[in-house]
């Protein structure tokens, strides 16, 4: 990083006042480093929101005797992470042309299958 001539015209830069080198850095490091900073932010947000969801659907699971064998919660909510990425919904969509409502049925069928025991959930399953 300090090899970068950017970072080298800062050190170089005798007169604070004249720091505009410093400006330019800042900028640029800023316009390259918010979207990664908001995505980071929103995954963990995202992260926060499925480790809620994934503990109550794997209570509700357990007290209805249909949670599939070996899974944890950790599991319930590293899945539900993963299938709830921006990423995956738009490769399905953008890139394969589903339908939002082909999306829906095509995550119920695998979370279901993926983390509850088929066998226990009945007519409804």
């Amino acid at each position: 990083m300090m090899q970068r001539p950017g970072i080298q015209a800062m050190i170089a830069e005798p007169d604070p006042r004249g720091a505009g080198h410093v400006r330019r850095h800042v900028r640029g490091v800023a316009e390259r480093a918010a979207g990664v900073l908001l995505a980071a932010s929103l995954d963990a947000q995202r992260l926060l929101g499925m480790t809620l969801a994934a503990r109550d659907i794997t209570e509700k699971a357990q007290a209805a005797g249909c949670l599939a064998a070996g899974v944890t919660e950790e599991n319930v909510r590293d899945a539900l992470w993963a299938f709830n990425s921006p990423q995956m919904f738009g490769l399905l969509l953008r890139e394969r042309g589903w339908s939002p409502d082909r999306f829906q049925a095509w995550l119920t069928r695998s979370w279901t299958r993926l983390l509850l025991d088929a066998s226990e959930l009945g007519p409804r399953g």
